[in-house]
């Protein structure tokens, strides 16, 4: 019984050893638990920090695969706002046209969220509008906006893609946003320039037709007001011609400008100057301070290296002039001044026009009075010639009347009926020779310029022209040939004007063969001048050629040039063949002149045959 007790209490200390060790190893484990528990829960918050953390670098190294070199420069160069966003919004890149459009510098932007950048408004309508499709809904999103800055209205057009991991899980933004503003200003600039190449007549005048092109140029946007100055030689000044948005008080104070002026010297330099306001006298900068702007231009005119005027401008704000603000205005100032130029050569050419026009109408009563001149001098060289032709029929005449009166003296008996119409028809039919040689001096000496070209028979052009020549040319031992002419063989000319042209070159024709007989030893040369006519085609041609002395080569150039002439001083004074030139081309004609020394000189007419 002692021994079973004994066993029981031994068991029982035991089974409490036992409690104790179990209750000492469970505290433990339950505090090695909880430090495990802690230990996991320190271990996930530090991988979820890590995960976090890795976006960003996984967004550095997609940005890194998306820009690389070639594509780099291309964002850093294009004339587009590209930036990229991690899943909170923080900038992971931007290119300078981004900073440059926020005003900021690039690492003023990176790490910085989308509010911090655009402000808690437009943070929101961006998260909605743009983050939340792309990032949520894994699309691409296109807005467009409007907004104001710094007294500018402003229109964006925004493209937003999603980039993926490698997984193709979204974890970021990439935008591209194009500043609509500019093409805005383009089309606005394009419109401007488009209604201006409109203005092309100065039927209203230079000042008018610049004033309309000034009107037109002060719609710009980023003008808020000017004048426009034009030099004025004779007052030595720039004056005010138009003006746009000035105040009356402001207008007086600016309507000339003398040229010991500030003003007047800032245009001499001939450059554009552009916020000059601090170089104007106190009293203009305190009238433009009156109209909010302090941003004064000055563009000159200059067009070939000369000054004629200028154009001042006052400007909207001077931060919002841009490099395209400025081509536009200097574009349409030099139009301006190829206007003006161009309209001073106009009224210089019309002055020019009308002097030329008198200078013409004197030439033309000139050349009348030369072509009578010469006319003149044919007619005194054919009238020996004439006054020969004129003798003849007037000493039958004579004759016949003595015959007759010396029958009457004999005796009253009547004179025989048939005798006395014998006598009579003779006499009178030398009147009519004498009368016919008397009309031809008489309408060839007779003022031709005022008769109309008709159709002109050659056949009858020759047969006029031998009648007052054949005589001193017969009395002179000059043969004259003249080939047998077609009856049909016509031209379009003036008679009158075509016997001189052929009495000139018949007058030439005499002159060289005369010069060569009295160079001849023995005097047996036979001086003789040959006239044909022959039809070719659409053309008739008319030449004349004698076997005179010839002209050297040198000369035949220079035969159609008034006061040129190769005969010796006092027989000749060089009109005759200019003349001549003259009238063939008044007729459609042509001349040539073929000649060689002491053989022979050819010269052909050409003139169109009917």
């Amino acid at each position: 019984m002692t021994d079973a007790t004994g066993t029981h209490d031994s068991l029982k200390q035991e089974n409490a050893i036992l409690k104790m060790k179990v209750g000492k190893l469970t505290r433990e484990l339950s505090k090695q638990l909880a430090d495990n528990v802690n230990y996991i829960h320190a271990l996930r918050e530090k991988e979820k920090n890590i995960r976090e953390a890795t976006y960003s670098n996984s967004m550095l190294l997609i940005a890194g695969k998306m820009l690389q070199e070639r594509y780099r420069v291309i964002a850093e160069n294009i004339d587009e706002i590209v930036t990229i966003n991690d899943l909170r919004g923080t900038y992971i890149y931007v290119n300078q046209r981004a900073a440059d459009f926020y005003g900021l510098k690039i690492r003023e932007m990176i790490g910085k969220s989308i509010f911090d950048i655009m402000g808690q408004e437009a943070g929101e309508k961006y998260k909605e509008d743009i983050f939340r499709p792309v990032t949520v809904e894994n699309r691409d999103a296109t807005t467009f906006s409007i907004f104001s800055r710094g007294g500018m209205t402003v229109h964006i057009q925004s493209k937003s893609h999603p980039i993926h991991d490698e997984l193709g899980e979204v974890i970021g933004v990439l935008n591209i946003m194009h500043d609509l503003t500019k093409d805005r200003k383009k089309s606005e600039y394009h419109a401007i320039e488009q209604s201006i190449n409109l203005i092309t007549s100065f039927s209203g005048g230079l000042e008018h037709t610049i004033q309309d092109i000034f009107l037109k140029l002060c719609q710009a946007d980023c003008i808020f007001g000017g004048g426009l100055y034009l030099f004025k030689e004779e007052k030595n000044l720039l004056e005010l011609i138009c003006h746009y948005n000035l105040a009356d008080s402001f207008v007086t104070k600016v309507r000339a400008y003398h040229r010991d002026s500030h003003q007047f010297q800032i245009v001499a330099r001939g450059v554009p100057q552009y916020d000059i306001f601090t170089d104007l006298p106190d009293v203009m900068q305190a009238e433009i301070t009156i109209t909010g702007r302090k941003t004064v231009a000055v563009i000159p005119l200059n067009h070939e290296e000369k000054i004629v005027g200028c154009l001042n401008f006052i400007l909207n704000d001077p931060e919002h002039v841009t490099g395209e603000d400025r081509l536009f205005l200097e574009t349409v100032a030099w139009r301006i001044a190829r206007i003006i130029s161009l309209h001073d050569s106009q009224s210089k050419l019309s002055k020019t026009v009308a002097e030329l026009n008198e200078t013409i109408s004197d030439l033309k009563i000139k050349q009348q009075i030369l072509i009578q001149k010469s006319k003149m001098e044919s007619l005194g060289e054919l009238s020996a010639g004439m006054a020969h032709e004129i003798n003849q029929p007037l000493v039958i005449i004579s004759l016949s009347i003595e015959n007759i009166m010396q029958k009457m003296s004999v005796g009253p008996k009547v004179l025989p009926t048939a005798y006395l119409q014998r006598k009579f028809e003779s006499m009178l039919l030398n009147v009519s020779r004498i009368q016919q040689i008397i009309d031809n001096m008489r309408i060839f000496a007779h003022d031709q310029s005022s008769i109309i070209f008709e159709k002109v028979s050659i056949s009858e052009l020759l047969s006029k022209t031998m009648e007052m020549v054949a005589v001193q040319f017969r009395a002179e031992g000059i043969k004259i040939i003249v080939d047998s002419v077609d009856g049909k063989a016509h031209v379009i000319g003036n008679i009158f004007k075509l016997e001189q042209v052929l009495l000139n070159l018949l007058s030439n024709s005499r002159y060289a063969v005369n010069e060569k007989f009295s160079k001849s030893a023995n005097g047996a040369f036979q001086k003789q001048i040959e006239i044909r006519a022959a039809r070719k085609g659409n053309h008739l041609h008319l030449e004349v050629t004698d076997n005179g002395i010839g002209i050297m080569e040198e000369h035949i150039e220079k035969l159609f040039t008034p006061f040129f002439t190769t005969k010796m001083e006092g027989t000749g004074t060089g009109l005759g063949l200019p003349i001549v030139y003259g009238i063939v081309k008044e007729m459609n004609g042509d001349i040539r002149v073929t000649s060689k020394i002491d053989e022979y000189t050819t010269v052909r007419i050409t003139l169109p045959a009917v």
